[in-house]
């Protein structure tokens, strides 16, 4: 059998069986898929603004506040709802907020070095914080003072800082 007389009949080139425009929409939903990937782990690396206080002003807390959050680590304290280490932490917090709002500086996070000054707040603020540092950071069994401080006796010194601020 000869195929002669079919190959007459196809002169022509037959159209390419591949075309590239599916090619190119695979490509660009995927280029998307990537762009849109990368902004939103920029956007979940950013600071948020209510983390970092930007845009918030809250209204400032009153003394009669502040010795209520005292009086509350001391309640939680006396319940042993939490540690002797944690109360002597959230002590420090409490004064270091109050100062904040006191100096409108943000000392939050001060080290004593930093906490200098004539001022008598910030005297008073480094003292407060200087006497917490041992119960709050120090291992009893090998520091004395830091075993003998109490909770109570610390909560006492946060408030004296809250009472004599402006004295």
């Amino acid at each position: 059998m000869t195929f002669t007389h079919l190959s007459a009949t196809f002169t022509q080139v037959p159209d390419p069986q591949f075309s590239g425009t599916p090619l190119l929409i695979a490509l660009g939903i995927l280029l998307l898929i990537t762009v849109a990937g990368i902004a939103a782990a920029l956007i979940s690396w950013m600071p948020r603004a209510e983390k970092a206080g930007i845009g918030q002003k809250k209204a400032p807390e009153t003394d009669a506040s502040f010795k209520q959050r005292v009086h509350e680590v001391e309640q939680a304290w006396d319940a042993r709802r939490i540690s002797k280490q944690d109360a002597f932490r959230e002590l420090a917090a409490i004064a270091r907020q109050f100062a904040s709002q006191r100096l409108d500086q943000d000392v939050t996070t001060h080290t004593l070095a930093e906490l200098n000054g004539n001022a008598n707040g910030i005297q008073l603020l480094r003292t407060t914080i200087e006497a917490l540092y041992p119960p709050e950071f120090a291992y009893e069994a090998t520091h004395a003072r830091s075993a003998e401080v109490t909770v109570i006796e610390a909560c006492g010194w946060v408030n004296a800082l809250i009472e004599r601020w402006d004295a």
